[in-house]
């Protein structure tokens, strides 16, 4: 390689490892706050998710995800956002989204405050869970736990199977925030359903190949056949709860 060529190439290579530590940058923080003195059943109750950027790393972007559970059914937040939405797809119910599937974007400036509200549908202890998030990183987390009162007009009572859960608002269908993908590992592919918002309480799988409309497997799974050799495969994920059901498609992979 020509001298010239050698040093540009040094030249990109440095600025590439540059960017790559600026994204793990520190400095991010998230605060969760509750601004109504009281949360009751019934009544939208006013937060704010607020906190500092690395301004090492506003070139990037984040975005700030926030779930709210029952804290007597899971008293804990996951130590990042990738394991709390999948937390969060797996609980049958007990923790929403507040947050939009592609999260509060809060653009690149060195603070942030954002507010949101949630309607709670039924009375008990509350916990909110915090991500600040941006290039498939987590840079900063919080917790915010607090009670929820049944009030004078409240519709529920404690012990009631409504009071156990207080979700957040509205029930949606699922949205995929992280598609699908696949994997291979030996002569069996597997199709990793991603992650959704929406708590679904069913995942279905379908694989077609090379674009044809009829699928050949409705397992997770899918063993390499002679067959499929040469050919392009793609794996759909169908997520459903009570409001609908989304189906989002892996990249597709050609098999070897």
């Amino acid at each position: 390689m020509p001298r010239r060529l050698f040093a540009l190439a040094l030249l990109a290579t440095a600025a590439l490892a540059l960017t790559a530590g600026r994204a793990k940058a520190a400095g991010e923080t998230l605060t969760l706050v509750q601004n109504d003195p009281t949360a009751v059943v019934g009544q939208a109750t006013n937060f704010t998710a607020s906190g500092t950027l690395n301004p090492e790393d506003t070139m990037f972007g984040f975005d700030i995800y926030i779930f709210v559970k029952n804290a007597a059914s899971d008293p804990t937040c996951a130590p990042n956002f990738e394991t709390e939405s999948a937390n969060a797809m797996h609980s049958g119910g007990n923790e929403s989204w507040v947050s939009p599937a592609g999260g509060f974007q809060v653009g690149t400036g060195p603070s942030f405050s954002q507010p949101f509200k949630i309607t709670f549908t039924g009375p008990g202890t509350y916990l909110l869970c915090g991500y600040v998030n941006g290039d498939f990183s987590t840079f900063a987390t919080a917790h915010l736990s607090g009670n929820v009162t049944a009030g004078s007009t409240g519709t529920s009572t404690p012990g009631s199977t409504q009071g156990s859960v207080p979700p957040a608002p509205t029930a949606a269908a699922p949205a995929a925030v992280r598609a699908p993908w696949i994997t291979r590992r030996g002569n069996t592919l597997t199709c990793h359903p991603g992650s959704w918002s929406g708590a679904p309480t069913g995942i279905g799988y379908g694989w077609y190949v090379d674009g044809r409309g009829k699928s050949v497997s409705s397992a997770s799974t899918m063993a390499v056949r002679r067959s499929l050799r040469g050919h392009r495969v793609v794996c759909r994920v169908t997520a459903a709860n009570a409001a609908g059901s989304k189906t989002a498609s892996s990249r597709p992979v050609r098999v070897g």
